[in-house]
């Protein structure tokens, strides 16, 4: 399994141009004007030679110039990985436009270390980015920004306060820092401190015509983090828009109070750049305000969006299930040609284009043309690929890569991809339990940890490393029952790190399963993005050793009832996980059969930190792994 954040190498070419929408009825037809050859007609500001003609050649003279209209601009996360040249370049489009000023919503540098020296460089480096602009920019405090007390520390004495608000044209903008309570990012929220302070700036400025709250992490998408509901019920009377950033992938959100929740996608950080539909995509956020409220538009490499950016009804048949699916090519078969199953489905109302594209694999033999055509609304179409590996049972993945194009209206194309790799894979059993197990962290009650990894291994940058036996391995099994799931998990590690180093957020132990629950054709080619996590396509838990039963990391994404424990064992440690077999039946009925999960550990030891984190998976990361890799079909009782 390589780095949960690889860098991905790319450059980005940001072009577009804006156009504001404002509510006003124009009669567009020619204006009938009354003067004479030598006396221009002045009308809406502009004084018009009209040649002592009735009519002129344009349309009603009446515009949206209303004085106390503005525009400003928004940047999206520049960091978790970044992508070198894309910031820099949409700084200087966003120069071109000229808007009134410029604001973020954080994550503006690496950050993630404790060297003052350090911290300093990195913000350096970034004012000298901003410098092209030539108007006010205006600081958000991102986990990368605020990564642990030195780095506020060094925040404070460049640029004073990290929640604070501004005032202009009688908008009120409330900047609040997710991160200031507890650095990094794990448990964003907003502290007793920071909520009186938004209190006694909301009643001061309640005649604000609009209010803007922005913030990193998008507290709202979160499962009740600390101090979200507090500041929802204060903007209860008043009109405001929400705007974060921190997932990487846009989103819309209309609140019960009728108020929108904004989360941008990117300007530079990581990024799959699967498109639009995936809200993967880079872009900035142009903002004017009107007297009716906020009109939104996204500038990104096709142009510009509204803040929709896919329609929500298309985006929501999108996410139910892919256009194009493929199923697992499992081993059972015994070598030797064998046809896999490929079904393109349109699920939507509008005609859609594909073509498939096979790249060419030396392990694997294909025969036959890849397929491509027009699909009409609601047509499907079923495929073959006809495969062969051969007796090899090691082979690389074949690649697919699908380009899909949605056709709304002629010349309104929503375009997006879809890549698939497809190999031989094992299909697991899932057994039930003879006898009870408990959650307690003690695997004696396990007749087996038949399964398990360490052998290959990369550190977060990539790179390969050798590991001691003894070291950085792990065995783990599954099992079920009548009411939950059960994943047990016994490392092996001479030096556990049992809380974070701070410098960077994943310098410490853990053991992270990845699962989904779903139907195996549609489990099978889960990438395991965040996207899917945060609509509840897949589950992550993380488990780091703390104490005596461990932490869960990154809670907030964890539904009530999916439980972990870790224990310190002698030399390592054993993390054991609960999921409820609800889950599974919500998502399969009652009579469940599959389950697709991973299971990978990050080993950091303290005293060769210069190696740093060592990443170590039982199977690839879903993205970069063959279709179906880690399914386990249950079986019978």
């Amino acid at each position: 399994m390589k780095s949960l954040t690889p860098i991905l190498c790319a450059s980005l070419l940001f072009t577009g141009c804006v156009a504001t929408h404002h509510q006003h009825a124009h009669d567009h037809s020619h204006d009938r004007l009354h003067g004479d050859e030598n006396t221009p007609t002045i009308r809406g500001g502009f004084k018009i030679d009209d040649r002592g003609f009735a009519t002129i050649p344009v349309t009603d003279l009446e515009f949206a110039n209303d004085p106390s209209d503005f525009q400003f601009a928004i940047i999206a996360d520049n960091t978790g990985a970044p992508r070198l040249g894309v910031l820099k370049n949409a700084l200087r489009k966003v120069s071109l436009l000229q808007p009134e000023f410029v604001i973020s919503v954080g994550d503006l540098i690496d950050g993630f270390t404790e060297d003052e020296t350090a911290i300093n460089l990195h913000w350096s480096e970034f004012e000298a980015l901003i410098d092209q602009l030539d108007m006010p920019f205006f600081y958000v405090a991102g986990n990368h920004d605020w990564s642990n007390d030195t780095m506020g520390q060094v925040w404070e004495q460049r640029y004073g306060a990290s929640t604070y608000h501004f005032v202009y044209q009688d908008v009120l903008f409330l900047v609040l820092n997710t991160e200031e309570a507890r650095p990094g990012g794990f448990t964003p929220g907003l502290s007793d401190t920071q909520l009186g302070y938004a209190a006694r700036v909301l009643a001061e400025q309640e005649d604000a015509r609009w209010t803007f709250v922005l913030m990193h992490q998008p507290l709202w998408g979160l499962n009740d983090p600390e101090g979200w509901k507090a500041l929802e019920a204060m903007l209860a009377e008043r009109d405001y828009t929400a705007l974060a950033g921190h997932m990487h992938v846009y989103d819309y959100q209309r609140g019960a109070d009728g108020q929108d929740r904004i989360t941008l996608g990117t300007t530079g950080g990581y990024s799959l750049l699967r498109g639009k539909m995936h809200g993967e995509f880079d872009h900035v956020t142009w903002v004017t305000m009107t007297d009716d409220g906020p009109v939104i538009a996204n500038i990104e490499i096709d142009g510009i969006s509204d803040k929709y950016v896919v329609p929500p009804a298309i985006r929501e048949t999108f996410m139910q299930a892919p256009v194009i699916s493929v199923s697992p090519w499992f081993d059972e078969s015994g070598g030797g040609p064998i046809s896999v199953p490929l079904l393109v489905t349109n699920h939507f109302d509008h005609a859609l284009n594909f073509k498939v594209d096979i790249f060419s694999n030396p392990d694997i033999t294909v025969l036959g043309d890849a397929p491509m055509g027009v699909m009409a609304p609601g047509e499907t179409s079923q495929f073959s690929l006809i495969v062969d590996a051969g007796d090899q049972s090691d082979v690389e993945p074949l690649r697919i890569r699908a380009n899909i194009e949605l056709v709304l209206e002629p010349g309104n194309i929503i375009p997006w991809t879809q890549d698939l790799r497809l190999a031989p894979v094992r299909r697991e059993a899932l057994n039930r339990s003879q006898i009870p197990i408990t959650l307690d962290g003690d695997l004696s009650d396990w007749p087996s940890l038949p399964l398990g990894g360490g052998g290959t291994a990369t550190l977060a940058d990539g790179r390969p490393v050798n590991l001691e036996a003894e070291d950085g391995s792990f065995r783990f099994g599954v099992q079920y029952d009548d009411d939950h799931i059960y994943v047990g998990v016994r490392v092996r590690d001479d030096e556990v790190a049992s809380a974070s180093l701070q410098d960077k957020h994943n310098a410490r132990d853990f053991a992270v399963i990845t699962f989904d629950a779903r139907s195996a054709d549609l489990s099978a080619s889960n990438p395991a993005q965040i996207a899917e996590l945060k609509d509840g396509k897949w589950l992550m838990m993380m488990a780091a050793p703390k104490g005596e039963t461990g932490e869960l990391l990154f809670g907030d994404f964890v539904p009530d009832g999916f439980e972990a424990i870790v224990r310190p064992v002698q030399g390592g440690y054993v993390a054991e996980y609960q999921i409820p077999v609800a889950y599974a039946e919500a998502m399969q009925g009652e009579n469940w059969s599959d389950l697709r999960l991973n299971v990978a550990i990050n080993d950091i030891d303290p005293s060769t930190r210069d190696l740093g984190p060592v990443i170590m998976g039982w199977q690839p990361e879903w993205v970069e792994a063959p279709l179906g890799a880690g399914l386990f079909k249950r079986s019978e009782d």
